[in-house]
């Protein structure tokens, strides 16, 4: 089937290309003709105008050559030249008219080969060296006889004429002659292309000959192929009885029989199609079954998943979330094709802990933790899933354990709390003991110390050491007094005051003390805040409170202001050092005392009530702790907020008076 294909393009390609061929060689041969001839008559027309341009050239010489000499023959009659200047003038004469010569020699010469049977050109140069000997013996003798002279100017210009009228006939046969270069031209033009046109015509006739007989071969090839294609198309869906199959393979010509025996070979390939695809359908069936399934059980376990409050998503190598459940739309919101930490974490760049690149490349799973912004932490599970175009995306399991963190830093913190309560508790405890005991000793010695002064001699120096003894004991006899404040069981005497007042009155004392740099504002409260209170402790609460602003004061200098309210406070609210001492919820005023210093920093606010903890330096540490047992005693607390670099602000609060009271 292929050779005889190609026995039949070949049979309509190699006529088609010796046409194509000889058609191209006679036009080639005939424009080349062609454009050779024209070349030969554009450089005779070119030669032509050289000529005409050569005469006219000349006749300009000429005409210079003969005002010159005219003009020397006036100036000579009129005596206006001498015979020098005359001499001079015969000289270029003689010079630009053999100069003359030679070029209209040259003249001829070419002329004669373009217009050989010209008589004017032989004509024009023996009238020329006539010409020549008159201009030369008129120069000659202009200054002896310029009469004689002008006669042969006379001569001169008559030939001068003559060969005028020969030059104008020259150009007349010259331009005729390239007129019929360019006619010549024009008609070789005009043959040359009737002459294509004629083959080109002759050529598209072979060529629709060609095409005429191609087409009726392949009309009836066609036909054949047809009629095959209608037996074979009554095979499809039945299989063809194996007889109609031979008979069609022993009809068929040529190609087509071949043809008949691909289609049996095809025919058998289409059965076994068949076949093939009825058992892709039944395994399509149990396949779809069983997809079916496992979808509505991978349902059961989504909606199980969101049930429980767990997000689920597949992020693919490129940071964007492929897919999320109804969990994970409802904690960030629905944006698909965003990357994961956009959609996560809210911000424009890929997270430093990032574990996506690891999971993927190293294929293991990985579980980690995350904080976004908001402050809300997420537990994640990444574990990497093939896809089935042959990439590996990773599929995150992420629980919300905000909630998880917040309880175990409240246990952590109550834990803390309980045993801080512990310590504080044996630490009172045993201050208490001490105090006792310390008070009962110094007792006994301030009692012996004040029997021996009263038998010392008045002015003595064993009196003046009685008396200084004396004082030490009642100094050191505070020191008790201390620690039983600060387990809140030194006696207090509680009797209703006004808070403001009391605190006023400390407040006018400490001013004076105060340097300049100091401003202390005192702002005086908008209704009556009564309370139970010890003046003197009280008096002693905010003097230690007032002193404490001022030494976080940086350079001594700043502001420090006290102002009064009344609100509801929770226990919660309280310190740990309050809370297990019973103090409840309730209303409560309070004394403010804000200060624009330095600030505790949040490591340091947590300890600031421990006994001995000083920021400052050593020595100093007991004022707050002291405060604590009077606040407890009074049944009030102590607030501390600060910020480090804006200042501290401290609420004093001590239980509002109830209707009954």
């Amino acid at each position: 089937m292929r050779k005889q294909g190609r026995t039949f393009f070949w049979l309509f390609l190699v006529p088609v290309f010796l046409v194509a061929i000889f058609s191209a060689s006679l036009a080639f041969w005939t424009l080349h003709t062609l454009d050779k001839e024209n070349r030969e008559r554009f450089r005779a027309a070119q030669q032509d105008l050289l000529f005409l341009s050569d005469i006219t050239r000349l006749d300009q010489q000429m005409v210079a050559i003969h005002q010159m000499v005219a003009g020397s023959l006036a100036n000579a009659e009129k005596g206006v030249m001498d015979e020098a200047d005359l001499y001079r003038i015969h000289s270029a004469v003689v010079d630009d008219l053999a100069n003359l010569g030679e070029e209209l020699k040259v003249l001829v010469e070419g002329l004669s080969t373009v217009l050989p049977t010209s008589a004017n050109v032989q004509s024009m140069l023996s009238s020329y060296q006539k010409y020549q000997a008159f201009i030369i013996m008129a120069t000659d003798i202009v200054a002896i006889d310029p009469q004689r002279a002008g006669q042969h100017i006379k001569n001169a210009q008559n030939l001068f004429m003559e060969m005028l009228s020969q030059r104008q006939s020259i150009s007349v046969s010259l331009t005729s002659h390239a007129t019929t270069q360019n006619r010549v031209s024009r008609e070789s033009y005009h043959d040359v292309v009737s002459r294509l046109m004629l083959w080109t015509a002759l050529f598209l006739m072979v060529m629709l000959l060609l095409s005429i007989l191609l087409a009726k071969t392949l009309t009836r090839w066609l036909g054949k192929v047809a009629s095959s294609l209608n037996i074979l198309a009554q095979t499809r869906g039945t299989p063809l009885p194996l007889p109609e199959m031979v008979r069609m393979e022993e009809k068929g010509i040529g190609e087509f029989k071949d043809l008949a025996t691909a289609t049996l070979a095809f025919h058998q390939t289409i059965q076994k199609r068949y076949e093939v695809e009825r058992e892709l359908r039944n395994h399509q069936n149990d396949l779809e079954g069983l997809i079916s399934r496992r979808t509505v059980e991978l349902q059961r376990y989504i909606t199980a998943i969101d049930n429980l409050g767990i997000g689920l998503c597949v992020i693919d190598s490129d940071h964007r979330v492929h897919s999320r459940n109804k969990t994970m739309i409802e904690w960030f919101g629905s944006r698909p094709g965003q990357p994961c930490h956009s959609v996560i974490m809210e911000q424009g760049d890929p997270c430093s802990f990032c574990k996506l690149e690891e999971v993927i490349e190293q294929k293991k799973m990985m579980n980690y933790e995350v904080k976004r912004s908001d402050g809300s932490i997420f537990e994640v599970v990444a574990t990497p899933i093939d896809n089935h175009d042959g990439t590996i995306s990773c599929m995150e399991i992420i629980r919300d354990i905000t909630k998880e963190k917040e309880l175990q830093e409240q246990r952590i913190e109550t834990s803390r709390q309980v045993e801080e309560l512990k310590k504080l508790a044996s630490l009172k405890t045993m201050a208490g003991a001490i105090a006792h005991r310390f008070n009962n000793t110094m007792t006994a010695v301030l009692g012996n110390l004040n029997m021996m002064l009263y038998t010392l001699p008045e002015g003595s120096d064993q009196q003046e050491m009685a008396s200084s003894a004396v004082q030490a004991a009642k100094d050191a006899s505070q020191i008790g007094s201390m620690m039983l404040n600060y387990v809140g069981q030194h006696s207090s005497r509680l009797e209703q005051q006004s808070l403001p007042d009391i605190v006023k009155g400390i407040v006018s004392l400490l001013k004076v003390d105060l340097p300049s740099s100091v401003t202390l504002n005192f702002i005086a409260a908008d209704q009556p805040l009564s309370c139970f209170l010890d003046p003197q402790q009280m008096k002693d609460v905010i003097k230690n409170i007032v002193d404490n602003a001022v030494e976080s004061l940086d350079d001594k200098a700043g502001e420090i202001e006290v102002s009064f309210g009344s609100k509801f406070f929770t226990a919660s609210a309280f310190p740990v050092i309050f809370q297990g001492a019973g103090i409840k919820a309730g209303q409560y005023v309070f004394c403010q005392i804000r200060d624009s210093g330095h600030g505790i920093s949040p490591e340091n606010l947590s300890r600031i009530f421990e006994p001995f903890y000083s920021t400052r330096f050593v020595g100093r540490g007991l004022g707050l702790t002291l405060i604590v047992g009077i606040l407890q005693a009074h049944h009030g607390a102590i607030l501390v907020e600060s910020t480090v670099g804006r200042g501290t602000t401290v609420r004093v609060l001590l239980p509002v008076l109830s209707q009954e009271q």
